[in-house]
């Protein structure tokens, strides 16, 4: 009898799911199809002085001889405050040439041809860190400078060059914003990184462009290791943005980079004599991502959200030598290779509290399977196994904009910043290794004053992460 009274339940209860569905999905369908529809006769672009107005009909991906709702032109503009030429847009509906019709007038502020950006962090670590060199630190100040400049290229392509980075980096870009004719985005770029001037007492940041210190995810090395080049390499990168519906794209990108060299050591290193010498360092990613993105602005947004969910795919190679300066050890060498295959998703909302306040929460997963070969540890044993992978962290920030100032061709903005985000990663099985799995926390705050010339920041960050 129990189990016949649960088995009548069943329907009611899916009844009853499908009922409280309709309550939530109908009232959202039914104010869609009541809002009102502006059927767009000609698209005007007003105050663009230095760029071809296709670039940014293109992006609105707006066509005349069809109807809108005005949260759909809404999101239109936000895709053209996407373009890294235009640092704010609005709209506005002039009369047609007949009753219900409209011309759309989209008025933008462009940024400069010439462009600059400063990127300042003091980062302290609450274990010190191998960074560069042989030794540790728990304080790592970076400033890394930008300058570069942007040439129109027809009437939907843009080309670039930029200087960058604490040593140099020298970059190429081009991008094409309607592919196909078919606001299909295409960027191309190329870099050369020359870091055989750097010196010990320079640091870097943990990051993954130019010179700067990199630890790659568990995955590819499970040891928590820090590669720090110390010579010369070249970076090709890829990106193709192909738009869906609505604010949805499909993206797919590609970085390569090769010919680097310098010194791999355990993040958390207690013998700064030993450690291990990479050359030929190769490294390919490879990325397939659907993006949704209503984010009102690409650099500090206030409302909105951004998903994306895609598959990763990671490939890094190079031949270690070991060194130990000691002597105890005599030198050997091995050519190890880490492949990792990884399902990733991004979430991440905006609130906007008040006209100068907003607040955010992101959530970042990545789950995936890698295989890592002739991985050497500190104890010289070799790694050579199949890795399950997995990466969450969870963020919380907030913004205030403390300045702003707003005329033709003159734009200032000044925001406060700060952010915490709680991390958690490992691999399983997770061997010997001290630091596998991680678990800890950063904390950051900044100051970051933004003008049609680029943006210059100042961060503070505490890192606090610890293995098992």
């Amino acid at each position: 009898m129990m189990t016949l009274d649960n088995t009548r339940r069943v329907p009611s209860c899916r009844a009853g799911a499908f009922l409280l569905l309709l309550l939530i999905v109908t009232p959202a369908l039914w104010a869609a199809e009541s809002e009102p529809r502006f059927e767009i006769e000609t698209i005007t672009v007003e105050k663009a002085y230095k760029f071809s107005l296709d670039i940014v009909i293109a992006q609105s991906r707006l066509e005349t001889g069809r109807a809108y709702t005005e949260r759909e032109l809404r999101d239109a503009i936000y895709r053209i405050v996407r373009l890294p030429l235009i640092i704010n847009a609005e709209f506005s509906l002039r009369k047609g040439s007949r009753r219900g019709l409209y011309e759309l007038v989209i008025e933008v502020e462009e940024a400069r041809r010439w462009f600059f950006g400063v990127d300042g962090d003091v980062s302290y670590w609450a274990q010190p860190i191998s960074i560069t060199g042989l030794e540790s630190t728990d304080e790592v100040t970076t400033a890394p400078a930008t300058v570069g400049r942007r040439y129109g290229v027809g009437r939907h392509g843009i080309f670039f060059f930029t200087l960058s980075g604490q040593v140099g980096t020298l970059g190429l870009g081009y991008t094409h914003n309607n592919l196909f004719k078919r606001n299909i985005l295409l960027s191309l770029g190329w870099s050369y990184n020359d870091c055989t001037q750097r010196d010990d007492n320079s640091s870097n940041e943990l990051g993954e462009e130019g010179c700067q210190t990199e630890i790659y995810d568990l995955g590819l090395d499970p040891t928590f290791s820090t590669w720090s080049p110390d010579n010369e390499g070249n970076t090709l990168r890829g990106t193709l943005g192909i738009p869906l519906e609505g604010n949805q794209s499909v993206r797919l990108r590609l970085v390569v980079r090769g010919d680097f060299s310098g010194l791999r050591r355990q993040a958390y290193d207690t013998d700064p004599d030993r450690f291990y010498r990479f050359e030929d360092r190769e490294d390919v990613r490879f990325e397939v991502a659907w993006v949704s993105n209503t984010l009102d602005d690409p650099v500090f947004p206030t409302s909105g959200v951004l998903v994306e969910a895609g598959v990763d795919f990671f490939d890094l190679s190079a031949d270690l030598v070991n060194v130990d300066l000691t002597g105890e050890t005599p030198p050997w060498s091995v050519r190890m290779r880490s492949r990792q295959l990884s399902g990733r998703f991004l979430g991440r909302k905006h609130w906007a509290l008040t006209d100068r306040n907003s607040v955010s929460g992101s959530l970042r997963l990545s789950l995936g399977q890698s295989d890592v070969n002739n991985l050497p540890t500190e104890s010289r044993e070799l790694i050579d196994d199949r890795l399950n992978v997995w990466d969450v962290r969870v963020g919380f920030g907030h913004s205030a904009l403390l300045y702003f100032r707003r005329a033709e061709r003159s734009w200032r903005e000044l925001r406060w910043q700060n952010e915490i985000e709680l991390s958690g990663m490992g691999t399983s099985p997770s061997g010997d290794l001290p630091e596998n799995p991680l678990a800890g926390f950063r904390l950051s705050t900044g100051l970051f004053y933004r003008t049609t010339w680029g943006v210059f920041g100042l961060r503070l960050s505490y890192v606090d992460l610890e293995g098992r």
